[in-house]
């Protein structure tokens, strides 16, 4: 064991101020791993050149905002360093049918102005650059300009000691995706589930009510944040004219304030529900309430709230962009983001099927993932 065991990890620069899954899957991969391991010394870092001489190992994560991430490989290597990635990787397909399909607002227009992945990805740094002020991101979006957004997924995951992919679907989708024909030196290493769920939630009387007076029989529900990506105004689309419903739980994206007020217009409390955002207990115990849970994402890598949907019994209606067929057998239905009659269709068809057995995720937790993590930060210093 090594005592002395130091890690810097990375993330995209805006990490502290915009909330994602990438953020919380760092959180809890940390919290475990120091928990598990107390003699391991993690810090985190957002800056390009940072003086990486008392670190053993980098690890990075997000290959999306890859020209940060390719930046902070280049500075890992110059310092010889060992660079570890977990490169949450978005398959290219659901992607590119999102930016063309899903996007609203100015990005929308961008979208249909500037056709290739690598405009689009300049002008959408460029935004961001502007709009938070971080004039460091200049010299890293100007490189993409030069190299190629794919072109620097490609390299980064080529050139990486070690990869922590969350499905063994996310590493061979890139393989394809990016014409990666190296080996690639992977774990798989699934976020954790079961660590904050619990089956004996106690609510307030007055939350058990908000709950009782719904008719799960003919109400599915749809956790997420309110926003373009999750398609949650496609899924009331597809919805109106049957007789399903939908209770809806998440927190607006402030970003995208066009398309919630979109979304609220559509929200009659007679078939259309809209909760705001619950605490996670609470979101879990309405979830064991629930029949079906609906994720219609344009793209997602393994939802964490469909992995939590199935845990509390749900059978799942989700995007076909996901990873999550490499977790789950029984009780799920994929549908097509762009196609109201795909989801539609799912939604009836979780409705009408008759219950499977559910599988046990007991292996699904977070110290199981900083033990995968631990082992190969290890190997790389054999």
């Amino acid at each position: 064991m090594n005592i002395n065991l130091k890690i810097l990890i990375q993330n995209r620069r805006d990490h502290d101020i915009v909330n994602g899954g990438d953020k919380i899957q760092i959180e809890k991969t940390v919290n475990a791993l120091k928990r598990k391991y107390p003699e391991i010394i993690i810090d985190f870092s957002c800056e390009f050149n940072f003086d990486l001489s008392k670190y053993d190992i980098v690890h990075l994560f997000n290959v999306t905002r890859v020209h940060e991430t390719y930046q902070y490989f280049l500075n890992a290597k110059k310092q010889n360093k060992p660079v570890a990635l977990t490169p949450i990787y978005h398959s290219i397909t659901g992607l590119e049918l999102y930016e063309n399909n899903g996007r609203r607002g100015l990005l929308g227009y961008v979208n249909k102005v500037f056709k290739s992945a690598d405009n689009r990805e300049l002008i959408k740094n460029m935004l961001r650059l502007l709009v938070q002020n971080d004039l460091k991101q200049i010299y890293p979006v100007m490189a993409q300009k030069h190299l190629g957004y794919y072109e620097q997924q490609k390299y980064v995951l080529e050139n990486s000691d070690i990869i922590f992919p969350i499905a063994y679907e996310e590493i061979l989708c890139a393989r394809k995706e990016l014409n990666i024909i190296k080996h690639l030196n992977c774990i798989v290493t699934p976020n954790g589930v079961l660590d904050d769920l619990s089956g004996n939630v106690i609510l307030d009387s007055q939350q058990e009510s908000d709950f009782d007076k719904f008719d799960f029989k003919k109400l599915c529900v749809c956790i997420g944040r309110i926003e373009n990506r999750k398609n949650q105004v496609s899924l009331i689309n597809a919805l109106k004219d049957t007789e399903f419903g939908v209770i809806f739980v998440g927190s607006p994206n402030p970003k995208n304030k066009y398309y919630f007020s979109e979304f609220i217009k559509c929200i009659d409390n007679k078939k259309f529900f809209y909760l705001g955002s619950l605490d996670h207990q609470k979101v879990f115990q309405l979830l064991k309430r629930a029949e079906v849970s609906v994720l219609p994402s344009w793209f997602e890598v393994t939802s964490l709230v469909d992995f939590e949907a199935y845990f509390a019994k749900c059978k799942i209606v989700t995007t076909k962009y996901s990873y999550i067929k490499d977790y789950i057998k029984n009780n799920i239905f994929y549908c097509d983001p762009l196609d109201v009659s795909s989801i539609k269709m799912a939604v009836e068809k979780a409705f009408e099927a008759k219950t499977e057995s559910f599988d046990s995720f007991s292996h699904l937790t977070w110290d199981n993932t900083a033990e995968k993590v631990y082992a190969g930060y290890q190997s790389l210093l054999t």
